[in-house]
């Protein structure tokens, strides 16, 4: 018998962030791992708990949101699992986070981004993309 349990990391709100894990027979899914443009480290305390258990990664959307915690957690916290997503998803994503790095950076707070351009690359390089309505088939451990 299968069993699913699908578990909200942050994000309850529909204004939030949003992340959660869905754990399929013992394959877990991290399904988002949004941020928000404070970037607030603290947040993501409790995605740092299951970072290094995820098998993989499926993003929704491109925007903070959904994918903003994406290159600091595969960087920072753990997360080495492949990431799933369409290419619009991959490519809007990859330019949105950049240019909210480099605003965050030249909004004359002097303010340095717990996000770089490094990790970005290290996010987007080696993604794994989709078709809509792809069938993907995963082994599970």
């Amino acid at each position: 018998m299968t069993s699913a349990n699908l578990r909200v990391i942050y994000g309850e709100k529909p204004t939030e962030p949003f992340c959660a894990l869905l754990e399929i027979d013992g394959f877990r899914i991290l399904l988002d791992c949004g941020w928000d443009a404070r970037f607030d480290t603290d947040m993501l305390k409790p995605l740092e708990m299951v970072a290094e258990s995820v098998d993989a990664v499926l993003l929704s959307f491109p925007d903070m949101a959904h994918m903003g915690a994406l290159p600091y957690a595969m960087a920072n916290l753990g997360l080495k699992a492949p990431v799933y997503a369409t290419s619009p998803v991959f490519n809007m994503g990859r330019l949105y986070l950049e240019d909210t790095i480099l605003n965050f950076e030249g909004g004359g707070t002097n303010a340095k981004s717990p996000m770089t351009l490094q990790h970005l690359s290290l996010a987007f390089d080696g993604q794994i993309g989709v078709q809509y309505s792809e069938e993907q088939v995963f082994k599970i451990p």
